[in-house]
């Protein structure tokens, strides 16, 4: 069940029939990987964010540079030397809706290649993104 606050956040997506309020509850259930946070990433992970998915794993091996700015949005001039998993961090939670991080919203963020990383062991997320291949589960 939604809350007040959650209800006023998304009353544009809940007034669609195919979302309602029984379709924002399973968006804010689920949970989505994304690897890598530059031109895709940073799209998917803001608008997932903004729509209220309720978990985010955000997976980055890279800092950002002055060269990411042009095209990767979620990164500002003061983030040039950051973690781009701490830049998208900041954004998603301090700066798009910081109740979220005392709600559903956790983002996992690992400053490593995406090829150590174990993208099969994704069982829990619904959705990948930008990773070479992902576990989809049938929520």
């Amino acid at each position: 069940m939604l809350n007040t606050s959650e209800r006023q956040r998304y009353e544009r997506q809940l007034i669609i029939p195919e979302i309602s309020a029984s379709g924002q509850t399973k968006i804010r259930n689920a949970s989505i990987f994304i690897a890598g946070i530059g031109g895709l990433g940073s799209i998917s992970a803001y608008y997932m964010t903004a729509m209220g998915v309720g978990r985010i794993r955000l997976v980055d091996r890279d800092r950002v540079e002055l060269s990411n700015l042009n095209r990767q949005i979620m990164h500002r001039t003061s983030d040039i030397g950051k973690w781009k998993t701490r830049s998208a961090e900041e954004k998603l939670i301090l700066d798009l809706d910081p109740s979220l991080m005392n709600r559903l919203l956790r983002i996992d963020s690992w400053n490593m290649s995406f090829k150590t990383t174990h993208l099969t062991r994704n069982e829990d997320c619904n959705v990948c993104s930008n990773a070479r291949s992902c576990h989809v589960s049938g929520n």
